[in-house]
């Protein structure tokens, strides 16, 4: 909240979006998301020069590796 005399609520460009892709199992039906996230920061620069802040995210992400020899294997089995 713009605390300033202007008191101003916050824009969208004051914020950064994220979120998990969710993925349905075509044959149960169950959701589930690959990875984790976990937000480790949420913070904003205390500049003067503007009445917007910009805001920083720092985020922990577990993601999935490809060995490129396993998959080229797997599609020339498939393809």
């Amino acid at each position: 909240y713009d605390t300033s005399d202007k008191g101003r609520n916050p824009a969208w460009t004051d914020r950064v979006l994220w979120r998990l892709k969710v993925i349905k199992d075509a044959e149960t039906s169950e959701e589930f998301s690959h990875g984790h996230v976990r937000l480790l920061l949420y913070t904003r620069a205390e500049l003067r020069t503007s009445d917007h802040r910009p805001v920083v995210a720092l985020f922990d992400v577990d993601t999935l590796v490809t060995v490129d020899e396993k998959r080229n294997a797997t599609l020339s089995k498939v393809i």
